[in-house]
């Protein structure tokens, strides 16, 4: 295992810098725009709650954006191997299991990927303790916000689907994800190896995907159970093959 952690360590050494800037980015674009649409708001205007106003404010498009900017830096780190100087036959010839190097590479994904989330969350607090501010400033501090931060990741579709609060809606999260993450290293690794056959499950996931995750903001999660399997089912496929190809060194 020393070798596996070795390699974690270098995987997200790499990757980290890349990953703070989108999530320091994410967090001030969110926070930025969530101050521009409170000033919209007096002691007279209607007030949205504040999962509506982080909408409004435009919070799960920029979320969205910064998910896309990470898997393209995820792509990078995945391709950066193939060019230049071709370090993937350096790779190939440590020794170490090459699940390792796999699994390693998988990890660092998974780990930046929840440290974006948590970024997220974070942003999410900071928007409403603005929202708070900004409300408690109108007579003297005659209006006050209490408990309202637990009940808006209550009730925002949002927050449920990025920090789940039931199994259920774990296990749709865990799928959505790992299917992400395992099929875009797949999707490198049957792109270079040239098999037409695997570029079949790579096209068929995008479109399942976004119509899973569109499902999950409108319908009980409950009823998405099935399609969280199927998802499960996609990634334990990305992994085998991924891992067959490893094996195979079919891939340098």
């Amino acid at each position: 295992m020393k070798h596996f952690y070795r390699l974690l360590n270098y995987e997200c050494s790499r990757l980290l810098s890349q990953v703070l800037i989108i999530g320091l980015g994410m967090l001030v674009l969110t926070v930025l725009f969530i101050k521009i649409e409170l000033t919209k708001y007096t002691p007279y205007s209607p007030h949205e709650r504040f999962e509506q106003l982080f909408i409004s404010s435009g919070g799960p498009i920029i979320f969205l954006f910064c998910f896309i900017l990470l898997l393209i830096v995820f792509s990078q780190s995945l391709r950066a191997p193939f060019i230049g100087g071709k370090s993937i036959y350096t790779f190939l010839t440590l020794p170490v299991k090459r699940e390792y190097l796999y699994f390693s590479k998988l990890a660092a994904f998974a780990i930046c990927t929840i440290l974006l989330l948590a970024v997220q969350f974070i942003t999410y607090m900071l928007g409403y303790s603005l929202m708070e501010s900004h409300i408690s400033s109108y007579s003297n501090g005659s209006f006050v916000m209490n408990n309202g931060l637990f009940l808006s990741i209550i009730r925002s579709n949002f927050m449920r689907i990025i920090w789940p609060f039931s199994f259920i809606s774990f296990i749709n999260l865990f799928s959505v994800l790992s299917a992400c993450l395992t099929g875009l290293f797949y999707a490198s690794l049957v792109f270079k190896n040239k098999k037409r056959w695997g570029r079949i499950p790579v096209a068929v996931l995008p479109p399942f995907l976004i119509r899973m995750v569109a499902e999950q903001w409108f319908i009980a999660e409950s009823t998405l159970l099935l399609p969280s399997l199927i998802l499960l089912v996609f990634s334990l496929f990305f992994i085998t093959h991924s891992l067959w190809l490893f094996k195979k060194g079919a891939i340098a």
